[in-house]
């Protein structure tokens, strides 16, 4: 074997133990965990029940708590570890915190949320961005719903 090879083996192997780990601590394969403050957290659906009371509400909730998921590539189950007051900034900040050289993030996350609620409920999230807790873009999209008439 001459030291290409090898060099290629070793780049699979880590590549292999990364999708690993991360499957394991995710529960998903090629899923990156939550990041340490929601990581431990337990489902907080009920507060969101309590917040969004009636069924098309929740179903909102839900939806823009899944594309944030998608967005981040984060588990979909892990979705209601995300309370109404949390920033859109900070779960940011946690999954690329930036004392971390080798985790210098680009904000790909945040445009391709922004995108797709822009797509999906024709809100624009930079009145908001990136300030906004996750309560107030659910109401951005509650507010933009269309009215009967």
């Amino acid at each position: 074997m001459t030291l290409s090879h090898l060099v290629l083996v070793g780049i699979l192997v880590l590549v292999a133990a990364n999708i690993a780990w991360n499957s394991w601590r995710s529960g998903r394969a090629f899923c990156p965990p939550l990041p340490q403050p929601y990581r431990n957290r337990e489902s907080l659906e009920n507060v969101w029940q309590q917040r969004f009371s009636d069924e098309k509400t929740r179903q909102e909730a839900d939806a823009v708590l899944t594309m944030l998921c998608d967005a981040f590539s984060f588990n979909s189950d892990d979705r209601y570890r995300f309370v109404p007051d949390n920033h859109l900034h900070d779960i940011y900040r946690g999954c690329y915190p930036r004392w971390k050289l080798w985790k210098l993030g680009d904000n790909i996350e945040l445009e391709s949320f922004s995108l797709v609620l822009r797509k999906e409920f024709g809100v624009d999230l930079s009145e908001r961005y990136p300030e906004g807790t996750l309560d107030e873009i659910v109401e951005m999209v509650i507010n933009n719903r269309p009215t009967k008439g």
